[in-house]
C-alpha cells in the first residue's frame, strides 16, 4: 500500500474531522464529563447546563463545542421539549480506536525488544 492510498483510506473514513474535533482541550473535557455521566446515567444524556459546568466553562462555549462534536458524529443530542439532552455516539469512538489499535500493537510489540 502507497503512502498515497493510507492517506485516502484516512480521509474516506472521516477520521481526519474526529481527531480535528477533539483538538480541543475543552471538547475533550466535555468528552470526559459525557463519558464520566454515561457511567452513571446509561445513555439518557447531559444538558448543556451541567456540561458547561462539569467541564468549568461558559454555556456558549459549551453549545459551540458541543456543536462541533456533534458534527463530528462524536456526540449526538436528544430533544424533549426545550431540552436538549446530549450523550456519546460510541459507534464514531469505535471507528477511532479500529484505526489506532495498529499503532497500539506496533507500540507494544516494539516495547519487548
Amino acid at each position: 500500500m502507497t503512502d498515497q492510498q493510507d492517506v485516502g483510506e484516512f480521509a474516506s473514513d472521516g477520521l481526519e474531522i474526529l481527531f480535528a474535533a477533539l483538538a480541543s482541550r475543552d471538547r475533550l473535557s466535555l468528552m470526559s464529563v459525557l463519558l464520566r455521566e454515561a457511567k452513571v446515567d446509561g445513555l439518557r444524556g447531559s444538558s448543556i447546563s451541567m456540561l458547561a459546568s462539569e467541564a468549568e466553562i461558559s454555556r456558549f462555549s459549551a453549545s459551540r463545542h458541543l456543536s462541533i462534536l456533534r458534527r463530528a458524529g462524536l456526540v449526538e443530542a436528544n430533544y424533549s421539549g426545550r431540552r436538549t439532552l446530549h450523550h456519546l455516539n460510541v459507534a464514531r469512538l469505535e471507528a477511532m480506536e479500529d484505526w489506532l489499535y495498529p499503532f497500539v500493537l506496533e507500540g507494544a510489540a516494539g516495547q519487548d525488544r
